[in-house]
């Protein structure tokens, strides 16, 4: 049995669909021909099996070539429909951007990506099939009567479209054709890529561009570091929005943004790095982070303190007695420097116990 066919041509040679037609109009555009060969078809009604065009002689008649050609035809009548009655065909694309929304605030764009929906008959008020541009012959060119740009429309059944012909910089629109529902979602003037159409566009402009896309609302968090009136020091993380509002700290004596906090940041050592920088930059604070005695337990972190010989927060050198900041940043980069040798040591050595008692 021959292969059951959802379309064929008429007598004026467009795409007829067999779920147009019904008992009553069966001969309505006949004579029928088969897309793929031109042989002559005939519409099978019945109630108890789907509708379908079949050859009138049965006959090999490859359903690759049937596809490829319904697809071309479908797609180039669907343009032109739309040229002839003002109706828009629409191309829909996810675009790559950065939003640029709080770069002047805080230096930073947040990339992005949004669909960008262009009316095709705008630019190409012409379609044809076969048509050839340079040394290619295209399934369907759009073109225009305005300028040289040409949009190069290609479907591919089993063969994507040539590699050399991507090289030429032609812009190719490439439809999956699959199956005939493939055919059918050409009829609907519009593209959808990156779509369940399953296309693929070459040669159109991935120039990342720049704008104002979240209009505020920002998604992403970005870290305050803040300073109180009671010295006390803190690395929040918050909305850049409420940030540039003045929602976050309104009290603080010092704030200083950091933008944005981004995965795997050591956030203890970003907040030691603001607090010297404050301190040294004449901003009130009292950090134990700012103290001589202050030390690393080199596995969490936490401060611990070798003249009271136990781990506090940071911020209890407010109210401690032996506080006793240092001078330079000299000062700093020494101790440093023996408290990572100390972690360096104090891991090693607690690795070497766990190691020993498995």
């Amino acid at each position: 049995m021959g292969i059951k066919y959802r379309y064929a041509l008429n007598r004026e040679a467009t795409l007829i669909d067999v779920e147009d037609l019904s008992s009553e109009r069966r001969g309505e555009g006949a004579p029928f021909s088969c897309i793929a060969c031109g042989t002559p078809m005939v519409p099978r009604l019945g109630k108890s099996r789907r509708k379908h065009f079949a050859h009138r002689v049965e006959i090999a008649c490859p359903e690759e070539t049937y596809l490829h050609r319904a697809a071309k035809i479908a797609f180039a009548e669907a343009y032109r429909k739309a040229l002839s009655e003002a109706r828009a065909f629409m191309l829909t694309r996810v675009v790559h951007l950065q939003c640029n929304y709080f770069a002047d605030a805080f230096g930073f764009v947040c990339p992005t990506y949004v669909p960008e929906t262009h009316d095709l008959t705008r630019y190409f008020d012409r379609v044809a099939l076969e048509e050839v541009v340079g040394s290619f012959r295209a399934d369907v060119l759009l073109s225009s009567s305005r300028n040289e740009h040409v949009v190069l429309v290609e479907f591919a059944v089993h063969h994507q479209c040539e590699a050399e012909k991507i090289a030429s910089g032609f812009r190719i629109i490439e439809f999956d054709i699959q199956s005939e529902s493939d055919v059918e979602a050409l009829r609907k003037a519009e593209i959808n890529a990156g779509d369940e159409q399953r296309v693929a566009l070459y040669n159109f402009s991935d120039t990342v561009q720049k704008r104002a896309v979240c209009e505020g609302r920002c998604r992403r968090t970005i870290g305050v570091f803040l300073v109180h009136p009671s010295l006390k020091s803190v690395l929040v993380e918050a909305k850049p929005l409420d940030v540039l509002q003045g929602r976050i700290g309104p009290s603080a004596v010092h704030r200083a943004v950091v933008a944005p906090l981004s995965e795997g940041i050591d956030r203890m050592q970003l907040y030691r790095s603001k607090v010297r920088e404050a301190h040294f930059s004449g901003v009130p604070i009292r950090n134990c982070f700012l103290c001589r005695y202050h030390g690393l337990d080199g596995i969490d972190h936490a401060i611990f303190c070798k003249l009271h010989k136990q781990s506090f927060p940071s911020n209890t050198a407010v109210e401690c007695q032996a506080y006793r900041p240092f001078s330079t940043t000299e000062e700093c980069s020494r101790v440093d420097a023996v408290n990572d040798e100390y972690a360096r040591r104090n891991t090693a050595r607690r690795f070497r116990w766990y190691t020993w008692n498995l």
